[in-house]
């Protein structure tokens, strides 16, 4: 029994059409300058001395043998592959894998280079992709690949105008504060901050106990960062003893172009007047401290169940 299996392979080159051969049992290094066919074959015979111990063949191999004058090629994938935010815009960070290719050097011998908004030039790594945060309109991408034979990859492979804007805008209600506001006209306003590289603002909303307020009612700047918006908080009259109050929901919504959206809450209320019930029951109560003969005809708690003051 052989520790390794005995045999060896005999190269033959024919013409293209595998009738003819031209050169019989080269070796690696043999000179085929002589052959000035265009296309060829190599046929491979490989010759075992014991066929049961080499049941098949593990590697099969093709080097070229000359000069390589010619430039690899990459190809690239982006992640997401399209943007996932309004107009064109991304809204998180995008990520780049490279695929280098050439039709001589193995992909273990190709070198592939990155810059990202012309900065630093780095190796790329599969394992450590390279990703694009910045919030601007327009990041660029540059990558290119290097073959063994020093093959440059001319020009750079450029992706440009990226658009990323992941911050949501900032609202901010000046008027009115949380708590109580008087009754009468009522100012809703505050400010609205965008970075000055993101998308911009595209729209505010307010949003009043529940329902949109409607476009034409709202006041803005002309670059949307200022809104204004006005409602009457009533002190309404009702024939009950309890003091009771209006409360008013606000809400500001403001989108970028990328689809961002970013809000403020303020909740305000407004105190009732106290109705005619409540006057006759503090003149009741004022006639019992003078008269207290009077409680036992008529139950101040009882009177104050009738004039639901519970």
């Amino acid at each position: 029994v052989y520790a390794t299996p005995v045999g060896h392979i005999q190269f033959d080159i024919l013409n293209g059409a595998g009738t003819q051969v031209l050169l019989e049992n080269i070796n690696p290094g043999r000179d085929i300058s002589g052959i000035s066919a265009t296309a060829i074959r190599l046929r491979a015979m490989f010759k075992r001395t014991i066929p049961r111990d080499t049941p098949s063949l593990d590697k099969w191999s093709v080097s070229w043998i000359g000069a390589d004058h010619d430039p690899p090629w990459t190809d690239y994938e982006m992640t997401p592959d399209e943007p996932d935010g309004d107009s064109g815009w991304y809204t998180i960070t995008v990520e780049f894998t490279l695929y280098p290719h050439d039709d001589v050097s193995s992909l273990e011998k190709i070198i592939t280079y990155y810059k990202i908004n012309d900065g630093t030039q780095q190796i790329y790594n599969s394992n450590n992709r390279p990703r694009i945060s910045t919030e601007r309109p327009d990041n660029k991408f540059e990558f290119w690949s290097v073959d063994e034979a020093e093959n440059h990859e001319t020009p750079p492979n450029i992706v440009s105008d990226i658009k990323i804007d992941r911050t949501k805008p900032t609202v901010t209600i000046e008027t009115p504060q949380w708590g109580t506001v008087p009754p009468g006209n009522i100012k809703v306003s505050g400010t609205v901050y965008e970075a000055s590289l993101g998308s911009g603002i595209k729209s505010v909303e307010i949003w009043f106990n529940g329902g949109k307020i409607p476009e034409d009612q709202v006041q803005l700047s002309q670059n949307k960062d200022y809104f204004e918006w006005h409602f009457i908080a009533e002190a309404q009259q009702k024939s009950e003893v309890r003091v009771l109050s209006n409360q008013y929901d606000i809400e500001v919504r403001a989108y970028d172009s990328a689809g961002n959206m970013g809000n403020a809450y303020v909740t305000v209320k407004t105190s009732k007047a106290r109705s005619v019930n409540l006057m006759i029951f503090n003149l009741l109560e004022r006639l019992f401290r003078l008269f207290p003969s009077l409680e036992q005809l008529v139950s101040l708690p009882i009177f104050a169940r009738v004039l639901d003051l519970n």
